[in-house]
């Protein structure tokens, strides 16, 4: 290779190279350091970020076992401190923090239990009023409670709740749906509980006998043998 183009190729790559340096750079638009985003790193010096970071989990960087998941369960350590107002669920479990609405109900719960003023079940009367009326709060198959009547029917202006009531050893009479006595039958004691008092009574001709169920446990109906209920000694109104 002769020196002339040995001159030629050294002056072209210098020319190239000042060409990339050249055009390749971009000049900032305000003055320095504005208009310069540092990258997030590793080292121990304090960064701020104006907008948002977003990431799928926070996890701390000291012990993985505590993370915060925007999206999902978290789990922290230490105490948490707010100048403002924590939004929650309703708690549904005892180890969950209690709003203000389900507390305000707890006590509004607790003082109408103090002054009898809490409702018994389906609302139509007060714990006063069974009281009042000679009958006893007691239990029902909800939250709610009952009032119990040592009485075969419910007082004027109260219904019977489910079919709450107790009934003594007695006999009961079957009778068919025109008001013939077919027979009757032994009806034993029953507990207090919500349970129908019926029975079943022998009916038929002198020659065949059979059993049948009563269809109405409290009287007559049309169309089906009848057998009586005993005659209640409690029940359950509201």
């Amino acid at each position: 290779m002769n020196k002339k183009t040995l001159i030629f190729l050294l002056s072209a790559m210098l020319f190239l190279t000042t060409s990339f340096i050249v055009y390749s750079w971009t000049e900032p638009t305000t003055p320095m350091p504005g208009g310069y985003t540092a990258p997030l790193n590793t080292s121990a010096t304090a960064q701020n970020k104006v907008g948002e970071l977003g990431a799928a989990s926070f996890v701390d960087a000291d012990d993985s076992n505590y993370y915060i998941n925007p999206s999902g369960d978290s789990i922290m350590s230490g105490n948490v401190t707010t100048s403002g107002n924590i939004i929650t669920a309703r708690p549904t479990e005892s180890d969950q923090v209690t709003t203000k609405g389900y507390v305000d109900e707890q006590i509004a719960l607790v003082r109408s239990i103090v002054t009898g003023a809490q409702t018994l079940v389906n609302g139509a009367h007060t714990w006063n009023e069974c009281e009042a009326a000679g009958g006893t709060v007691v239990d029902s198959d909800v939250e709610l409670k009952q009032c119990r009547f040592e009485l075969t029917a419910c007082p004027s202006g109260w219904n019977q709740y489910n079919n709450f009531s107790e009934v003594l050893v007695t006999t009961a009479y079957c009778y068919s749906s025109f008001g013939y006595l077919i027979g009757s039958c032994a009806t034993p004691q029953k507990p207090w509980g919500n349970q129908t008092f019926g029975c079943s009574c022998m009916s038929g001709s002198p020659t065949q006998y059979y059993e049948v169920p009563c269809c109405d446990p409290d009287g007559p109906s049309t169309g089906c043998w009848i057998c009586l209920a005993a005659p209640r000694n409690a029940i359950g109104c509201f």
